[in-house]
C-alpha cells in the first residue's frame, strides 16, 4: 500500500496537479494520502464503497438497497437515512474491528454462466465468462453464430462439469450469461451498457432450448429466475437487519451489468428500482464526490454531555486531519446502551468544492417527488411542516400516517411508515419530544418499542434513533441544539418503530 501510495502521489505531482490527493476508504469516505499512509487498512472494500457514494449523488430516497452488478459478482448493501450501512469488515471468515460498508458479495452477475441438466437451468454462477475466458453470446457478432452446438464443460479445475458453452462452426466457443437472458427478454434498452445483439443471444441459446424441449424465452426466464433466487434472500436479510420496511425498499442499480438483473429481481419482489445516469462508471464519480469521513469509538458507560462534546471534537479534528474543511464537518453521535459504546461519525467536504448537481425544487416539485415515493397522488398529501430548507409530508394509509422529509434539493432524507410532525421554535424541542415519548410508543407483551426522532434545524436533519432512554435522547439533542438560535423555526418528527 505504501509503495502504491508513493508512486501514485509521485505521478500526480509530476503531472502538475497540486490539489489534495484523496484516497477512498472502505466506509464510504475519503482521506488525504498522508493519513492513508498511517492507516492503510481503512481502504479495505473501498471498491464497493466508491459505487455507493456515487449512487448517493443520484439517489433521491434516503432508504434503499444498492445493487452493484459487474461481470463476476454482485455487491449488495443498504443505504439507511441517507447513509450507507456500516459494520465491521469480515475477511476470510474473521470479523475485524475495521469499519467498512456492510456488503454482501454474491457470485452471480452480468457475466455469470449457467449450469444445465435434463430438468432445466438449475444454477447460475458462481463461475463467470470472464474467469472462463469466453465471450458472451450477446456480445458476439451474429455472423459468427453458425451451427451452434451445446457443450458441457468444467471451466476451471474442480468446477462442476455441467456449465454451458456453445461451440460454433469456426471452432470458437462462447457462453450464455445473465446478460444474454436479459437481452432476449427485452429487459435491456439500447442505451444501457449491457445491451447487445439480441439475435446472437437467441441463436446461441437455441441449442439449449432444443435440449430441454422448451422455447428460448423459457430458457431465458429460467436463467434469471435462478439468479433471483440467490439475490432476493440477501436483500431481505439486509432489509431485516437494518429495519427497512417493504414499502421503503428501493433497489439502486449500478455497475455495467445492472440492467441485466435489477428489473427482473425488482418485479419479482414487487419493489421499486432505479438505475442512475452513468451507472457503469459510478465508482469513479463516487470517489470524486465522496465526503471526508472519520469515526471515533469509545466504551463509555452512562456518557455525560461532556463525554459527548469531547468525542465529537475528537472526530472533527480527525476529519480535518484527513482533509476536510473545518466549517463543513458534521458529526453524528450514536450510543449503544448494550455495549456502552459511544460512536462519533464525522463527515465533511474538502476545500475543493464541487458544483451543485441539482437546483432547488419548488414545493410543487417536492410534493410530486414525495407522492411518487409514497405511491399516491399529490392531492392526497398533507404538508405538515416547511422551513427554508425542508418539506415534510404525510398521507393516510391503512390507519397509519407514512411520512417523508425532503430537503430543498428534492432528496428524500427520511422515510417512515407512521409518525407525528410538529413545527415549533427551537426553544420548545424538549417538551415536544417528551410528549411524543409515550404517545408514539408501541407496547407489546414482552417489550416496548420507543419512537425514533428527527429534528430539521437549519440545513440539517439530525436523527436520534435506537435509544430506549428518554433522558439520553434529550442529552444528545441538547448537545446538537446548543448552537441553534432559540427563535428559529424547527420541525420535530417522531416516528413509530414498527419492527
Amino acid at each position: 500500500m505504501l509503495n502504491t501510495a508513493n508512486s501514485t502521489e509521485e505521478s500526480v505531482r509530476s503531472a502538475g496537479v497540486n490539489v489534495p490527493l484523496m484516497i477512498m476508504r472502505g466506509d464510504g469516505g475519503v482521506m488525504e494520502i498522508n493519513e492513508m499512509k498511517k492507516r492503510p487498512v481503512l481502504t479495505m472494500l473501498s471498491g464497493p464503497a466508491a459505487s455507493v457514494m456515487g449512487s448517493l449523488m443520484y439517489l433521491r430516497a434516503s432508504n434503499g438497497v444498492y445493487f452493484e452488478v459487474g461481470g463476476t459478482t454482485v455487491n449488495i448493501g443498504v443505504i439507511k437515512n441517507g447513509r450507507p450501512a456500516i459494520d465491521y469488515s469480515i475477511v476470510g471468515g474473521h470479523r475485524t474491528y475495521i469499519s467498512s460498508l456492510d456488503v454482501r458479495v454474491l457470485g452471480v452477475a452480468g457475466g455469470s454462466m449457467i449450469r444445465v441438466n435434463k430438468n432445466g437451468v438449475h444454477d447460475v454462477g458462481p463461475r463467470s465468462a470472464h474467469i472462463a475466458g469466453l465471450d458472451y453470446a450477446v456480445f458476439t457478432d451474429e455472423s459468427e453464430i453458425v451451427e451452434p452446438e451445446l457443450e458441457f464443460f468444467s471451466p476451471k479445475e474442480g468446477d462442476p462439469a455441467d456449465y454451458v458453452a456453445i461451440k460454433l462452426k469456426s471452432g470458437k466457443r462462447i457462453t450464455i450469461t445473465n446478460s444474454c437472458a436479459a437481452n432476449v427478454l427485452g429487459l435491456v434498452k439500447p442505451t444501457d451498457f449491457s445491451y447487445g445483439n439480441v439475435n446472437s443471444a437467441r441463436k446461441a441459446m437455441k441449442p439449449i432450448a432444443d435440449y430441454l424441449g422448451i422455447t428460448v424465452e423459457q430458457v431465458a426466464e429460467q436463467i434469471l429466475t435462478r439468479a433471483y433466487e440467490k439475490i432476493s434472500p440477501i436483500i431481505m436479510e439486509l432489509a431485516e437487519k437494518y429495519k427497512l420496511e417493504h414499502d421503503q425498499i428501493s433497489l439502486v442499480g449500478v455497475g455495467g451489468g445492472a440492467t441485466s438483473l435489477i428489473g427482473f429481481v425488482a418485479k419479482k419482489m414487487n419493489i421499486k428500482y432505479s438505475v442512475p445516469e452513468n451507472a457503469e462508471v459510478i465508482s469513479s464519480i463516487g470517489v470524486a464526490l465522496a465526503m471526508v469521513r472519520d469515526v471515533v469509538e469509545r466504551v463509555v458507560p452512562n456518557p455525560t454531555p461532556e463525554d459527548i462534546r469531547s468525542i465529537k471534537m475528537e472526530a472533527i479534528n480527525k476529519a480535518v486531519e484527513s482533509g476536510a474543511a473545518h466549517d463543513s464537518v458534521e458529526v453524528h453521535i450514536e450510543i449503544d446502551p448494550q455495549t456502552s459504546k459511544l460512536t462519533a461519525i464525522a463527515t465533511g467536504s474538502t476545500e475543493v468544492k464541487t458544483t451543485d448537481l441539482l437546483k432547488e425544487c419548488t414545493e410543487e416539485e417536492a410534493r410530486k417527488l414525495a407522492a411518487d415515493d409514497l405511491r399516491t397522488k399529490g392531492d392526497n398529501l398533507n404538508l405538515l411542516g416547511q422551513t427554508k430548507n425542508f418539506y415534510v409530508y404525510n398521507t393516510e394509509s391503512k390507519g397509519k400516517a407514512p411520512l417523508r422529509i425532503l430537503d430543498k434539493k428534492g432528496f428524500i432524507k427520511v422515510q417512515r411508515t407512521d409518525g407525528k410532525v410538529v413545527m415549533c421554535k427551537a426553544t420548545s424541542y424538549r417538551s415536544v419530544v417528551s410528549s411524543m415519548w409515550e404517545e408514539l410508543s408501541i407496547f407489546k407483551a414482552d417489550s416496548i418499542l420507543r419512537p425514533d426522532y428527527y429534528i430539521c434545524a437549519g440545513a440539517r436533519v439530525m436523527d436520534f434513533n435506537g435509544s430506549v432512554d428518554l433522558e439520553q435522547i434529550l442529552m444528545l439533542m441538547d448537545v446538537e441544539m446548543q448552537m441553534i438560535d432559540g427563535s428559529e423555526d424547527i420541525i420535530v418528527v417522531g416516528a413509530k418503530n414498527q419492527i
